[in-house]
């Protein structure tokens, strides 16, 4: 199941419907999700997670439709999504998950999650982030309905560390080394204090490159992105 990113305000499944593709022309059944996305009157900190759990939920209840196993379901996401991604899978390794459609039943703990350049740590990135076509400090801002500081019990329930525990299920997070958008060094704090909290994740860091390597489909960042998560995917027999 991937989620897609856009700071929590922009961006829809139908966008990264080609490098979806490829992973589902290598033998994976793939959900893309849309989830409501943020606006300056419409603050989403408390939605977003819940919709993504309904999804999870739904992929789950859904996945032997398509010849799929409910108990193999990994979660993945890039930037906001990889936050939206990262928190989902922690909080359910957890049970504390809340989704927006409680009928599906219990939110699953997903077997694996994957983030790309995440926004683990959300707090770094609105105080260092350096803008690139948006600022952090505006999407953030947008996201929690104010500053951090104004919302510090919203900044927590948004920031990943919140849920890092030994019950989080293993975890992957690709980062691009020269991210100062969504700035690596706040990534590596999260990754390595998650490591100390007893979290299985491994970082895999990407060496000349930044925000959105794999962008475009076809391009060589997207195929190393793609070689990485199937090779680690492999590595949990999670792949076809």
């Amino acid at each position: 199941m991937y989620i897609h990113g856009g700071g929590w305000a922009a961006g829809a499944a139908q966008g990264s419907a080609a490098a979806m593709r490829n992973f589902a022309d290598a033998g994976f059944i793939v959900v893309d999700i849309d989830y409501e996305l943020a606006t300056p009157s419409n603050p989403t900190w408390d939605k977003a997670p819940g919709e993504v759990a309904c999804a999870l939920a739904w992929t789950k209840q859904q996945a032997a439709r398509w010849g799929g196993d409910p108990a193999r379901l990994t979660v993945m996401g890039d930037s906001a999504g990889g936050n939206l991604a990262v928190n989902l899978g922690w909080s359910a390794g957890q049970g504390t998950a809340r989704s927006t459609c409680p009928t599906l039943g219990p939110v699953p703990t997903p077997a694996a999650v994957i983030a790309a350049y995440p926004v683990v740590n959300p707090a770094y990135s609105y105080e260092h982030g350096v803008p690139s076509g948006s600022d952090p400090k505006s999407f953030i801002g947008e996201y929690l309905g104010g500053t951090p500081s104004q919302h510090p019990d919203r900044l927590v329930a948004i920031s990943s560390l919140s849920y890092a525990s030994p019950s989080a299920p293993p975890t992957l997070i690709l980062e691009p080394e020269r991210d100062d958008f969504i700035p690596a060094q706040g990534v590596y704090e999260v990754a390595h204090e998650a490591q100390a909290r007893g979290v299985k994740l491994t970082l895999d860091r990407i060496p000349f490159a930044h925000h959105l390597f794999d962008g475009l489909p076809g391009t060589l960042g997207e195929q190393v992105k793609r070689s990485i998560v199937i090779h680690y995917l492999k590595g949990l027999k999670l792949a076809p």
